[in-house]
């Protein structure tokens, strides 16, 4: 059935680190009431650094990330039928990865 055919998901896993943050961060921030079109420091990528990861901890990080999602995009290519599992997966993986970083985040003393 997809012969031929580049399924839509799979630049969206790809691409899905960067989108994820971007999405979450904006979300977040608008929920918030701040001006969401003025800069600020509350990405998740900033928050690691932030939190005392080293540049270099935080890109090998954030290549291990964008490695699992392309797997995962290759995947879909690979098991069609298994969209809906491997779209669970992925939001799980970001779940897990937002609520460390906020758990985290919030253990920091004012």
């Amino acid at each position: 059935a997809w012969q031929g055919v580049w399924p839509w998901l799979f630049p969206l896993l790809v691409f899905s680190p960067f989108i994820v943050d971007a999405s979450v961060t904006l979300i977040r921030r608008a929920l918030r009431g701040e001006k969401v079109w003025r800069a600020h420091r509350s990405h998740y990528y900033q928050r690691v650094v932030l939190l005392g990861a080293t540049h270099r901890q935080l890109a090998l990080a954030a290549y291990a990330l964008m490695l699992a999602a392309a797997a995962l995009a290759f995947a879909l290519l690979l098991y069609l039928k298994y969209t809906a599992w491997l779209l669970i997966l992925s939001a799980a993986i970001y779940l897990l990865i937002i609520l460390v970083i906020d758990w985290r985040w919030h253990r920091i003393p004012e």
